[in-house]
């Protein structure tokens, strides 16, 4: 007779987070909530994750660092030659992920919510699963874009980041009848912003 293997406490709090943020948000998704739905001890959180924060990075990388793998594969793959790479292509990879992947996620979208209850943590979740991805873009806009110093590109790239989750926000749910055309009408508006001081015409 094989011995019945106890459950991983981790798994279980991870998924009791998981369904919690789903289905009530992130202000009813409290350590007491989440380990009393996964049957065991509040110090739990503590001793398996270091912090409630902590859950939430393990969360947050969960759902996001698979998609966010293959955006920096794909942002490798663009052609950063002077003259021949676009603003449209270094953008494509994240707003595809944020309009196709992130966007229905309710799990992502829970995490998100947290920026009206607590929007340190998302600045943390966001430097924890996001840090490579948005280097690489901006490096690739800094050669991109001769005509703007580094921090100008700093500062355009916050404004069309903050832009691009204004969309994803302003969606959710609510699947677009032509997803493709979103996409393309908010690469192009991105794109803009840093188009009107290098004089190259979007492709």
């Amino acid at each position: 007779m094989n011995a019945q293997v106890a459950p991983d406490p981790q798994e279980l709090i991870i998924e009791a987070a998981e369904r919690l943020l789903a289905t009530d948000g992130p202000q009813k998704s409290t350590v007491r909530a989440i380990t009393e739905a996964a049957g065991v001890n509040v110090a739990a959180v503590n001793y398996h994750f270091g912090s409630r924060d902590g859950l939430m990075t393990a969360i947050c990388a969960r759902h996001m660092r698979p998609a966010n793998n293959l955006i920096l594969e794909r942002l490798q793959q663009v052609d950063r030659a002077q003259g021949t790479v676009s603003v449209k292509a270094i953008f494509a990879p994240l707003v595809s992920t944020a309009l196709t992947v992130w966007m229905h996620d309710d799990v992502l979208k829970g995490l998100r919510d947290f920026i009206f209850v607590d929007a340190e943590l998302v600045q943390k979740l966001n430097v924890t699963e996001m840090s490579d991805v948005y280097q690489q873009m901006q490096d690739a806009l800094t050669e991109a874009c001769l005509t703007l110093a580094p921090e100008q590109v700093r500062r355009r790239f916050s404004f069309a980041m903050a832009t691009i989750m204004q969309v994803v926000r302003s969606h959710e749910f609510k699947r677009a009848p032509d997803e493709a055309g979103l996409i393309e009408d908010l690469l192009t508006y991105v794109a803009g912003g840093f188009a009107a001081d290098t004089g190259e015409k979007e492709r």
